[in-house]
């Protein structure tokens, strides 16, 4: 883990949070503070109940820090290391219309991390019976880095033919507990480092997104297409990007099969571009879904698998 001092960490800024509350859908999710949260349905099922039949859904949840700062819950002075009033949930996601038959869920909440930095602590030489410091590891709390993840899963059940009307709690347990931020590290901005146009190759197939025939693909091209050409647009307040064509003018996105779409205000345009360790080497994570985009079988498509194989790499030439 990366070390740091106690000393950073307090030079950070420190805000007050209640409970704030919003709702959220499948196609939506909610982008506060520089945290994104929403869902995903994985499946969709009728199934027998006591009282009849119902709705089944099996929905993922995800928290993302969208910021270029790690979001952290404080540990309150005084607590112990062992027991702490500081909550470490982040959000609560709840069912509304569940009926939480078969003894399934009505709510789902996703917990932070703890958060254990290297820090500088005055202790007690036995030897000579002075003060002196050293570098130890504090729990100091929980926490979500930047760019980090964190999902989970359950089963809803709501009254036939309904989706699940969700909404999402943002800390919700927090009482007002102070919740610091600092931040890790410059962070690069893409829009800047690739000013005007790009070019976006696979890793693994060596070829380009383009959308010479009209769906985006991705294939060999010629160097003179346009419809092989992208620009990347910032999000105001956000870490995600819209990639727009030169060609058409359009943005990429999953609104359709064609990966393409004249709304840039959906989510599902909007993409998280992030560094993989190589050179101007990317992988491209959708905000809706929170799935990367990955060449499979030669068809474009987007995937949660939390592993990073050469097909979902992504090289951005200018």
């Amino acid at each position: 883990m990366r070390k740091l001092l106690l000393f950073l960490l307090m030079a950070g800024q420190l805000s007050s949070f209640g409970r704030q509350v919003f709702p959220v859908t499948d196609s939506t999710p909610v982008t506060k503070d520089g945290l994104t949260f929403g869902y995903s349905i994985v499946n969709e099922q009728e199934k027998e109940v006591s009282k009849g039949n119902a709705s089944r859904y099996k929905v993922k949840f995800f928290i993302t820090n969208t910021s270029d700062q790690a979001k952290i819950l404080l540990r309150p002075q005084g607590s112990g290391l062992l027991v702490s009033t500081t909550s470490y949930y982040l959000v609560q996601f709840r069912c509304l219309n569940a009926t939480g038959a078969r003894l399934t869920n009505k709510e789902m909440s996703l917990q932070a991390k703890p958060c254990v930095i290297e820090a500088v602590i005055e202790d007690k030489d036995c030897s000579s019976d002075k003060t002196i410091q050293k570098e130890r590891p504090a729990n100091i709390g929980f926490w979500l880095r930047p760019n980090e993840t964190i999902q989970g899963s359950c089963i809803f059940i709501v009254p036939l033919n309904e989706r699940p009307n969700i909404t999402a709690t943002l800390f919700p347990m927090n009482n007002n507990t102070l919740v610091g931020t600092f931040s890790l590290g410059p962070t690069s901005n893409l829009a800047a480092q690739f000013q005007g146009f790009i070019r976006i190759r696979n890793l693994a197939a060596n070829n380009y997104l383009n959308n010479q025939r009209g769906p985006v693909a991705c294939s060999t091209i010629s160097y003179d297409w346009f419809s092989a050409q992208w620009e990347l647009l910032p999000v105001e307040g956000t870490r995600y990007y819209l990639i727009r064509n030169r060609q058409s003018n359009r943005f990429f996105s999953i609104d359709n099969n064609a990966m393409l779409s004249d709304n840039s205000e959906t989510a599902n345009a909007r993409w998280l571009i992030e560094e993989t360790g190589m050179r101007n080497t990317y992988t491209i994570k959708n905000a809706s879904t929170n799935a990367k985009l990955v060449l499979q079988n030669d068809l474009l498509t987007t995937t949660d698998a939390f592993t990073t194989q050469p097909n979902m790499q992504w090289i951005i030439e200018q």
